[in-house]
């Protein structure tokens, strides 16, 4: 089975200007996206590399230390998220449970399609 020609009827110079435009703008935009990533990449290398060599175990367990003092850690803070995700999930969850199970019971089912005689 021959496929039809996808210009016929079609103005064959108007067509070309809409490919030619249509291959712009997708090489535009590729180029644009490969820069992105580029940048994005970079940036991520760069933060790995230099952040790994700074993680160590006194990060994580020593409090934040007074300003303009050496040292010091983010375990006040690492606390303190904890402690705001905890008390979300207690205040969070009984209603949840409490809007699960009573929400059923006091909404009203639709009205089913009245049939037409025919």
């Amino acid at each position: 089975m021959a496929r039809d020609n996808p210009t016929k009827g079609m103005n064959n110079a108007l067509y070309k200007k809409r490919q030619r435009t249509n291959a712009i703008g997708l090489t535009l935009s590729m180029t644009a996206m490969v820069l992105g990533l580029v940048v994005l990449l970079w940036i991520l290398f760069v933060l790995f590399s230099n952040g790994f060599r700074a993680l160590d175990w006194n990060m994580f367990t020593q409090s934040t230390p007074a300003p303009g003092t050496e040292g010091g850690g983010l375990a006040n803070a690492i606390v303190g998220s904890l402690m705001m995700v905890g008390f979300a999930v207690l205040v969070s969850t009984p209603i949840g449970v409490l809007a699960a199970s009573t929400w059923p019971n006091t909404v009203t089912p639709a009205r089913p399609p009245r049939s037409r005689a025919s």
